[in-house]
């Protein structure tokens, strides 16, 4: 959704890695499938209309705020040593036919998701039971940005929607962007997936592993230019972390709105779609 970083030849990069590791998938922007467009570059259209049901039913706002006003009043919070540093909802109280008017004349805004001012959120990961977070710690998150793109909250609860995901698999670094997408399903009306969290890898110490502690971590493209050195020094590939989104979906015979069987892949998805790189090769010499 990054259109300042986004490049036809990273992703080639990112098929070739991934077919060099025995990977294939049933669907994506190179083979096609019944849920396509795959490319989140080409869902534009598919995510303002999702943003507009939003601001319809009063879940979403839109937000006039400058860069420039944004990061003094992140100065203050920081000088004010402040537990939580977030947008303090100056544009949450504009009437929305004025905010629409505004946004029709041409005055730059992002849309932001409304998030319950008092309360808790609570969700049920598979691995660690209920997971609760105060609304006070919750952002009122930026859903639609200047230039009309999506950030990832609001690109991967609509894919994962349409595209009938049943269950997200993620690193546990997410979890805190995870009531974010709780509230984003509810003010839908939609069904939340199971949600699964996983530990990242790290040493016995408790640090993740990093290159300055002996343990080799490379891109996946950076490991396959360097097959002749990774084979001969016996380097072994441990906590692949793929970038994309699982491929559970709703099995129609499965009947009803019940979940069927789903498919999963074991996948990250705190990266940029297709991202690949390799967590953890240790070097067995």
């Amino acid at each position: 959704t990054d259109q300042a970083r986004a490049r036809s030849d990273s992703e080639q990069m990112i098929f070739d890695a991934l077919h060099w590791t025995g990977l294939s998938w049933d669907e994506g922007p190179d083979v096609g499938g019944p849920f396509g467009p795959y490319r989140q570059s080409e869902r534009k259209d598919i995510y303002q209309q999702h943003v507009g049901m939003l601001l319809d039913k009063g879940e979403a706002y839109r937000c006039f705020c400058t860069e420039d006003r944004l990061a003094k009043m992140r100065l203050q919070q920081q000088a004010e040593k402040r537990s939580f540093i977030g947008y303090d909802r100056t544009c949450r109280s504009i009437d929305p036919t004025e905010a629409r008017d505004r946004a029709a004349a041409g005055e730059s805004c992002v849309v932001r998701l409304k998030v319950p001012t008092e309360g808790k959120i609570t969700f049920k990961d598979r691995l660690r039971g209920d997971v609760t977070r105060d609304t006070s710690e919750t952002d009122d998150q930026v859903l639609l940005k200047t230039d009309g793109m999506p950030t990832y909250h609001l690109a991967n609860v609509v894919d994962d929607h349409l595209m009938e995901i049943t269950h997200v698999c993620r690193a546990e670094e997410w979890i805190s962007s995870t009531p974010k997408h709780v509230v984003l399903y509810r003010a839908f009306g939609w069904e939340e997936p199971v949600w699964i969290h996983m530990g990242l890898l790290r040493h016995a110490d408790h640090v993740t592993p990093r290159a300055t502690s002996g343990v080799y971590t490379a891109s996946l493209g950076a490991l396959k230019n360097d097959d002749m050195v990774a084979s001969q020094r016996g380097v072994r590939a441990r906590g692949v972390h793929l970038g994309g989104r699982p491929a559970g979906r709703r099995d129609p015979r499965g009947g009803g709105g019940g979940r069927g069987r789903g498919r999963v892949r074991r996948v990250g998805r705190g990266q940029p779609p297709g991202h690949a790189a390799l967590g953890a090769a240790r070097d067995l010499r």
